[in-house]
């Protein structure tokens, strides 16, 4: 993964490249959303350790705080989610919630995107249930939002605009 970060000559020089890699995805398990992450997103974003490589975690977290995101059961009670007591009800493992307790020593100050990865997931998904409602309302904005949306009121067009519309696809 390292070797890829900001390297699009592989691409340029490469472009049979792109089949090759989205075939190799397709067959990959991909990795459980948790609270680890692997060591080239940990130390190598941007480059090497000591050479400008950065932890994306700890740029997640503070970006999170740059912008104002509120703590982690802030942030569920606004998605009408129940706020949580203790970090068990949401993590299995205890060495996780050990490390949360010495951490944030409450849930009440946790980090929204920790608290995201470290939730137990939902029957059959792949994220807990904030992450799941802040993906939910994100595509209910985008979807909103998009007055060319197929299941929206096309009587808001005319004929010739949607068949425009179509004709792109």
């Amino acid at each position: 993964l390292r070797n890829a970060f900001f390297s699009p000559r592989i691409l340029v020089n490469n472009p049979e490249i792109v089949d090759y890699s989205l075939a190799g995805l397709s067959r990959q398990y991909a990795l459980e959303i948790d609270t680890m992450l692997v060591d080239d997103l940990r130390n190598f974003l941007f480059g090497a350790p000591a050479s400008g490589g950065f932890d994306l975690a700890s740029l997640n977290i503070q970006r999170g705080r740059d912008h104002g995101l509120r703590y982690y059961n802030d942030m569920r009670e606004a998605y009408g989610l129940k706020r949580i007591e203790t970090f068990d009800e949401i993590i299995d493992d205890p060495t996780v919630v050990e490390i949360m307790l010495d951490i944030y020593g409450t849930p009440d100050h946790m980090d929204p995107w920790i608290g995201g990865l470290a939730e137990r997931h939902l029957h059959g998904a792949m994220v807990g249930e904030t992450i799941a409602a802040v993906l939910r309302d994100q595509f209910i904005r985008l979807r909103d939002g998009d007055e060319f949306f197929y299941l929206n009121d096309f009587d808001l067009m005319s004929s010739d605009m949607m068949y425009g519309i179509i004709d792109l696809d």
